[in-house]
């Protein structure tokens, strides 16, 4: 199955250029450990986009963690 998270690092920059100024985690269904942490993630990664980095790489680390909180349930 594929994630949204797996291309944070390509849709997070067309997702801000659009004028995008809040982003829903649904998570209704996951434990809170789950919106924590995509929270953390994306806000790290946010960050990186409005301190001037175009293009921030997410870190394979931060994939794979997304990766295990999205398939822990």
């Amino acid at each position: 199955m594929k994630s949204v998270h797996e291309a944070l690092d390509q849709i997070l920059p067309e997702i801000i250029e659009a004028g995008v100024y809040s982003l829903k985690i649904e998570g209704r269904m996951k434990k809170p450990e789950y919106t924590a942490g995509v929270v953390s993630v994306y806000r790290k990664y946010l960050d990186k986009y409005l301190s001037g980095e175009k293009r921030p790489i997410v870190t394979k680390e931060d994939k794979q963690m997304l990766w295990d909180i999205y398939n822990r349930d």
